[in-house]
C-alpha cells in the first residue's frame, strides 16, 4: 500500500492488488466513525485484521475511540516488544514507564468493555473474548517479569510503570474468569450476530447512506483498475452495512 488511506475510497485507489483480507481493511475505513459498529465488525473480523482496523481513521474527539479499541489490543504486545529488546542490548536503561502506560491504557479501556458486556443485554461474546484476553494475560507477564528484572538491577526509567503491567495481567485472568468457555459455537455466533445488528439499528439513515456511498465508489474503483472482476462487484454491491467483509471474505477463508 501507498500512503495511509481515510476513507474506502482512497483504500481503493492505492491498493496494488486485492485479497480476502483487504476487504475487512475496506470496510473498517467506511465504519471508521462509528466506533460501537467498529467493535461489533471485530468479532467477526480475522485476527490479521485486528491491528489494521484504525489505520487511516479521522483525528476528531469523536472517533477516538476507534483507535482506542484496536489500541488495547496491540499495546501489550508493544510493551513486551519494548521490555524484550532492552533485554537484548547491553547496558541500557528500561522502559518500564512506557511499557506500563501502554500496559495500563489496554488494561483500563479493556476493562471498561468487559463492564459494559456485563450490562449488556446480549450477554458475553465468550470463545473471541478469551483470546482477546490472552493478548493481554501473556505480552503482559512476559514485560512484567522483564520489569521486575529491570527494577531488581537498578536499570529501570519509571520503576511505577509496574503497576500498569500488573494491571493488565490482573485484566487478562479477571477476563479468562469472566468469559466462561461454552462448546455452543451457535449460540456465540447469535450473540454476535445480536451485537451487530444492534451496532447498525443504532446508526441513522445518513449515517447508512455515507457508509453505503463510500463502499459503493470503492467498488468502482476497484472494478475499474481491474482488481476485480465485474461478478464480484455486483456481489459486493448488493451487501447492506456491515455484511461486507462478513459475505466477501469470511474469517476461515482469510489466509494468517
Amino acid at each position: 500500500m501507498g500512503a495511509v488511506s481515510h476513507s474506502a475510497v482512497e483504500y481503493a485507489h492505492q491498493a496494488e492488488e486485492w485479497s480476502a483480507l483487504d476487504w475487512w481493511h475496506l470496510e473498517a475505513r467506511a465504519v471508521a466513525r462509528h466506533p460501537d459498529l467498529t467493535h461489533a465488525l471485530a468479532f467477526f473480523a480475522p485476527p490479521a485484521a485486528w491491528t489494521q482496523l484504525s489505520r487511516g481513521v479521522p483525528k476528531a474527539l469523536g472517533c477516538l475511540m476507534v483507535p482506542a479499541h484496536i489500541a488495547s489490543l496491540t499495546l501489550p504486545v508493544s510493551a513486551a516488544v519494548m521490555m524484550t529488546a532492552w533485554l537484548g542490548e547491553t547496558e541500557a536503561t528500561a522502559p518500564v514507564a512506557v511499557a506500563g502506560a501502554f500496559a495500563g491504557f489496554a488494561a483500563a479501556w479493556s476493562l471498561f468493555g468487559m463492564s459494559r458486556d456485563a450490562r449488556s443485554p446480549d450477554g458475553r461474546a465468550v470463545n473471541g473474548a478469551r483470546l482477546l484476553a490472552l493478548l493481554h494475560l501473556l505480552p503482559s507477564s512476559i514485560a512484567t517479569v522483564l520489569a521486575l528484572l529491570a527494577i531488581g538491577h537498578g536499570v529501570a526509567i519509571g520503576a511505577v510503570g509496574i503497576v500498569g503491567l500488573l494491571a493488565d495481567v490482573a485484566y487478562g485472568i479477571a477476563a479468562l474468569r469472566f468469559y466462561v468457555p461454552t462448546s455452543d459455537s451457535a449460540a456465540t455466533e447469535q450473540l454476535n450476530l445480536r451485537r451487530l445488528n444492534r451496532a447498525v439499528e443504532a446508526l441513522d439513515h445518513h449515517a447508512r447512506l455515507e457508509i453505503l456511498a463510500d463502499l459503493h465508489h470503492a467498488i468502482d474503483v476497484l472494478e475499474q483498475r481491474a482488481l476485480i472482476d465485474a461478478d464480484l462487484a455486483r456481489a459486493a454491491r448488493n451487501q447492506p452495512v456491515a455484511s461486507l467483509a462478513r459475505t466477501m471474505a469470511p474469517r476461515e477463508r482469510v489466509k494468517p
